[in-house]
């Protein structure tokens, strides 16, 4: 984060790193509503395979939100077409349920 906001400064442009995690949490979600909207209308033709997203975060509070947004746009689980991804071993208390659930994931 250092280097980039030096590297701003240095080459004249706005500093790329959100000032607050909320700011970065609020970010992360309308990035992840747009994408979430793309699939349901996606779906809605037919074109099924065409966005698939990774949820790439060990934040409890992510995790549940994007389960809940992804009923509330009707994106199943067996869709296939978002998965989790999580270091092994990290948030395994969040990784058992959604794997339960039928949800995708990954361990890196």
């Amino acid at each position: 984060m250092e280097q980039e906001r030096a590297r701003a400064v240095a080459l004249g442009y706005e500093d790329p790193i959100n000032p607050t995690f909320e700011a970065t949490t609020e970010m992360y979600h309308e990035c992840l509503n747009e994408c979430l909207r793309r699939i349901k209308f996606n779906k809605s033709i037919g074109e099924t395979q065409k966005i698939a997203i990774m949820i790439a975060s060990h934040n409890e509070d992510t995790v549940r939100y994007t389960v809940n947004k992804m009923s509330e746009f009707g994106i199943h689980p067996l869709d296939r077409v978002l998965c989790f991804g999580q270091l092994l071993g990290m948030c395994d208390h969040i990784s058992l349920p959604l794997g339960k659930s039928s949800v995708s994931f990954v361990y890196d």
